[in-house]
């Protein structure tokens, strides 16, 4: 059977046991968190399995079972369905494992889902070496490498970010402009000077003896503490001044080898067993001091103690001194140029002649010596004629190739002759007596002699980056621009600058600089975080991280002003909405006064506050919390509340929960109902709340009304009165009246009331012969025929000071009250079938069973035994213990060879319904051997028997219970009961619908008159009813068809009912009695 409400069915079998050759699950993934997956809830079916528990962390492939009915399951993203692992036993339950595939066409279409019989049993892998779809996958990562997705949404943990274009985590470092990046793999997140920095090491950054001495690329750079071995020969000549700072013999090609092998950076080489900046001095590597960056002067190597501009802000260079440059502030300045030097456009950048000077006098006694061209000299060595300059009064030579010329009124050596400079170069700047050549538009800056389109920034000029241009920006600042005229492209203008240039974006937009992808201009508010190549507007979550909000989003503040993401950029919500909830950072919008409560088919659900929205409900509700730890709805105009003993209840009312003047006095179900104060819930009864007073107890219903009397007192039929069980309420006296047994005359009124006072009544004055009429016809009980004189002596009637009209009883006339003497009696049901209900199964146990159709009130059933299929399903008359395996269909009863032992039930385990063939019913089939002969009983219960001992039973357990399993009696038999707290019950039999004769022996005689005037009741109504009376043999056939006529066939006779209701046609029963005397006591109506 399915569990979704089909009934289960009954029939007469022997145990089999079934098992499903496949069974698919269908599930339904929960978001992944931390880089795990999280909780399964199973969607389809089987619904009713219970919870499932998720343990283990591999992914793919995994047992799913933990016992019967309970899985365990370890899911990745998009799983399609459970496959059955093949077993060699027939009996063992089915296990099942996780296959990881996304398109079921795939799938051979004979093969099922996917794999079915590829999977090896116990195994994480397919047999088909080129099946790749069912590898064991250990984490997300590698499920998200196995369908391709570079968007894998992957949560990290705390500290570390999504890897771009990946979905693994790394640690990462934050910038102190807002970006972040990932740290490369073996390093760890630190800082140095206020910034992140990635470090070689967890925790103190460097290694034990070193320490950071920069960051290159946002890593940190280690040295060991500790000055380099540094020498310093000095050679001097009346020329030239070269300093050199040898370190090895090396070349510098076999320096940078050994800077290599000694995994040294490539801009830096091995000395001493540390890795050092280096400069290049007539052809040979040396290192600077620490703390000295590499420079260039006069196309020489010089350290530096700057890293860009060579000297700091407001200092030139002076000169260089063992390799160093000697930087001075501006006003301290010497005759030697202050500017490290690269490569001049127009000067030889191989030459190593040094500028020699001569005083005029040197010069003009060369000159008689030797003859040179005009506008030459003689070098000093004698080796030639140069060209020269001047300058204050002293004469050099140009450097060979170079000849003299003139610039800012001094003079300098020009690359050519006539021009000075190159066609289409101009001269910028004189350093060492040298014309410095840049193209038009170009110029050198101080502490460089490289060309460049170069700006005023801070007063200094500084070179633009290559391929930008100089311009200014709208406040008239100059900065270096993208485009040599307009600057920035057409549509776009000055938003900022980036590493010396300008950035150009359309108007309303700002450049944002990216970590390792594009930079992009976003529209204000917006920007791009991390290694993202995309603008999103932007949050801080609680924890500080700020985080994207997705396409179509705004930030925005919640009610308790924690950041979210919102559908409008104005007011978060729509008019008329507010934020009513979250999922993660973005903000669900609610009607005001609503809040956010859940999905329901793919669609939020907002709900008014208070109320809920409870699993698989498509509607809010108000709620409240069962005893068994779940929660539910209350049915609609009811409200959440507490009952007397603080349980949560559904109540009519939102405040005080009932209304003025009633309390809670009982639940039904869930629902409160509502009493006077004073009084409690008893039962519903033909649609309305019976309550009644404390201490009483509800007895009927008299014109829809309910009437309540004590426990010892009960409803005297026709009227809403209570009396004690012995005696009746009459209208005529006012009171409850009734006979009692009296031994032995009373000699006084005192003995009177004693007799009287023991069923709490008082003696009955009668006053009219109306009153007497009733006293009559409650004693006698019967219509005496005309012609039967003998009846007549023996009517008596007692009242206050009167004396016996007649003394001549006679003991075996009707009219004389008998005592009785007999045996318990019990009542067995010959066939009992009872359908059930089963409840979820929860953690491998089996939950409670509870009956909902026939009996409803059988007590709770008693789950024992382990076994599966069969099982035992009884403890005792009226209450059954049964163990479920799951989709149970039905009960089936067996066979026992004892006539009076109470039925016993097993259970039948068996999935699908339709593979039985119709004629059968719902189940046996047994689809490896030939069908079974079943018996499929129809008739719940073909007929019940009373017998002893039957009061005892029907006393511990209550009637109304016996009589919800016999509701289809068709034929009662009723022998020897003779018990007062059995009338009730005897009444409810024979006004049972389905009933259709009573045969009554040897009754008490009030038990017969009881049963005579339900019977007529029943005959009044249906005319085909058949009552039969079955006498010891005091009357004679004679005696009894003057009152019912002749009897049929089968010795029933017709009712013949004459004169008032309380008048029966009837007949002796039972054995002569003794002589007994009696009179008649009264009670004051209880109200």
């Amino acid at each position: 059977m399915d569990l979704n409400g089909r009934f289960l069915h009954v029939f007469f079998s022997f145990a089999v046991f079934v098992f499903s050759d496949a069974i698919y699950v269908y599930i339904k993934v929960s978001p992944i968190v931390h880089g795990k997956f999280g909780e399964v809830t199973i969607y389809e079916k089987p619904e009713l399995c219970g919870d499932i528990i998720v343990e283990g962390d591999s992914l793919g492939y995994e047992i799913a079972r933990l016992g019967p009915f309970n899985y365990s399951c370890r899911l990745i993203e998009r799983i399609d369905f459970f496959e059955r692992r093949q077993d060699s036993s027939p009996t063992a339950f089915p296990y099942y494992y996780l296959v990881d595939k996304r398109e079921v066409l795939e799938c051979p279409a004979n093969s099922g889902p996917y794999p079915l019989s590829d999977v090896l049993k116990g195994a994480s892998s397919c047999a088909k070496n080129s099946d790749e779809s069912c590898r064991k996958l250990m984490e997300v990562r590698d499920y998200c490498k196995t369908i391709q997705a570079d968007d894998c949404i992957v949560k990290c943990s705390k500290g570390e970010m999504p890897k771009p274009r990946s979905s693994e985590c790394c640690p990462f470092i934050a910038h102190s402009n807002g970006t972040r990046m990932c740290c490369p793999e073996g390093k760890f997140p630190g800082t140095y000077d206020g910034e992140g920095v990635c470090c070689p090491e967890k925790t103190s950054c460097c290694l034990e003896g070193e320490g950071v001495v920069r960051v290159e690329n946002g890593e940190a750079i280690c040295m060991k503490k500790e000055r380099p071995f540094v020498t310093t020969p000095t050679t001097t000549s009346t020329t030239t001044t070269e300093t050199t700072i040898p370190t090895t013999t090396t070349t510098s090609t076999e320096a940078a080898t050994t800077a290599i092998a000694k995994g040294c950076p490539k801009d830096k080489m091995q000395e001493g067993g540390r890795c050092c900046y280096y400069i290049t001095r007539n052809k040979r590597r040396s290192c600077c001091p620490e703390g000295k960056f590499p420079g260039t002067y006069d196309g020489e190597g010089v350290c530096c103690p700057e890293k860009t501009s060579c000297c700091p802000e407001g200092e030139d260079m002076v000169k260089v001194e063992n390799g160093e440059a000697v930087c001075k502030k501006k006003e301290e300045k010497t005759d030697q140029p202050s500017s490290t030097s690269t490569t001049p456009t127009t000067a030889s950048t191989t030459t190593t002649e040094t500028t020699t000077t001569i005083t005029s006098t040197e010069a003009a006694t060369t000159t008689t010596a030797e003859k040179c061209p005009k506008g030459q000299m003689l070098k000093p060595e004698g080796a030639g004629c140069c060209s020269f300059i001047t300058d204050k009064g002293q004469s050099s030579c140009c450097p060979d190739g170079m000849f003299s010329g003139t610039y800012d009124g001094k003079g300098v050596c020009c690359p050519e002759k006539g021009s000075c400079c190159p066609a289409g170069q101009e001269v910028v700047a004189r350093v060492d007596n040298r014309a410095i050549c840049c193209p038009k538009g170009k110029r050198t800056v101080i502490g460089s002699s490289q060309c460049c389109y170069a700006i005023k920034k801070k007063g200094r000029d500084v070179c633009c980056p290559e391929g930008t241009f100089p311009g200014k920006d709208a406040n008239s600042n100059e900065v270096c621009c993208p485009q040599e005229k307009t600057c920035c492209p057409q549509g776009t203008v000055i938003t900022g600058e980036e590493n010396g240039r300008a950035t150009c974006c359309p108007k309303g937009e700002a450049f944002q600089k990216a970590l390792g992808g594009k930079d992009l201009c976003c529209p204000r508010g917006q920007k791009m975080l991390g290694t993202s190549s995309q603008c999103c507007y932007t949050i801080k979550q609680r924890d500080g991280q700020e985080v994207c909000c997705p396409k179509g989003r705004f930030p925005g503040k919640d009610k308790t002003g924690d950041e979210l993401c919102c559908p409008q950029k104005d007011g978060c919500c729509p008019a008329g909405q507010e934020v009513g909830g979250r999922i993660i950072d973005d903000a669900i919008c609610c009607p005001k006064g609503e809040e956010f409560k859940g999905i329901h088919e793919n669609q939020y659900v907002c709900c008014p506050q208070g109320q809920s929205l409870l699993k698989e409900a498509s509607k809010c509700c108000w709620a409240i919390g069962k005893q068994d730890g779940t929660d539910m709805c209350c049915p609609s105009n009811t409200f959440p509340g507490k009952d007397d003993k603080g349980a949560e209840v559904c109540c009519p009312q939102k405040e005080n929960c009932c209304p003025a003047g009633q309390e809670v006095g009982g639940r039904d179900g869930y629902k409160a109902i509502c009493c006077p104060k004073g009084k409690v819930f008893i039962r519903k009864e033909a649609g309305i709340d019976v309550c009644c007073a404390k201490g009483t107890e509800f007895k009927g219903m008299v014109d829809m009304k309910p009437v309540c009397c004590p426990p010892e007192m009960r409803l005297t039929k026709g009227t809403s009165k209570c009396c004690s069980h012995t005696l009746q309420y009459n209208p005529v006296f006012g009171k409850c009246i009734g006979t009692v047994k009296i031994v032995g005359k009373p000699q006084n009124q005192r003995e009177m009331n004693k007799h009287c006072s023991d069923i709490g009544a008082q003696p009955v004055k009668i006053v009219n012969k109306e009153q007497n009429d009733v006293i009559e016809h409650s004693i006698i009980g019967l219509q005496i025929p005309e012609g039967w004189e003998w009846g007549k002596e023996n009517f008596r009637w007692v009242s206050d000071n009167s004396k016996p009209n007649y003394t001549n009883w006679r003991f075996t006339e009707p009219n004389n009250m008998q005592a009785f003497y007999g045996t318990e009696v019990f009542v067995f049901s010959e066939a009992i079938y009872v359908y059930i209900k089963v409840s979820p199964i929860v953690h491998g146990e089996f939950g409670e069973v509870i009956i909902y159709e026939k009996p409803e009130r059988c007590g709770n059933i008693i789950v024992e035994g382990d076994s599966l299929g069969y099982e035992i399903a009884r403890l005792g008359p009226f209450n059954y213990s049964c163990r479920l395996i799951e989709r149970i269909d039905f009960f089936e009863r067996r066979q026992d060879s004892s006539p009076t032992a109470f039925p016993y039930y097993y259970l039948v385990d068996k999935r699908e319904v339709l593979e039985c063939p119709a004629m059968l019913g719902p189940y046996p089939f047994d689809e490896q051997k030939k069908l079974k002969e079943y018996e499929i009983v129809l008739d719940l219960l073909a007929g019940v028997r009373f017998s002893a001992p039957f009061i005892g039973v029907l006393n511990q357990y209550s009637h109304n219970f016996f009589l919800q399993q016999a509701t289809s009696i068709t034929r009662l038999t009723l022998e020897e009961v003779d018990r007062p707290e059995d009338y009730e019950l005897l009444v409810k039999l024979i006004a049972m619908e389905n009933l259709e004769e009573c045969q009554i022996r040897n009754f008490d005689r009030k038990l017969n008159f009881i049963a005579v005037e339900a019977c007529v009741e029943k005959w009044k109504a249906n005319e085909q009813f058949r009552f039969r009376l079955i006498s010891s043999g005091a009357y004679s056939k004679q005696e009894i068809e003057p009152l019912f006529g002749e009897a049929d066939e089968d010795g029933y006779y017709a009712l013949i009912v004459e004169g008032h209701m309380s008048r029966y046609a009837g007949l002796r029963l039972g054995p002569p009695l003794r002589r007994k005397r009696y009179t008649v006591c009264g009670a004051w109506p209880f109200e």
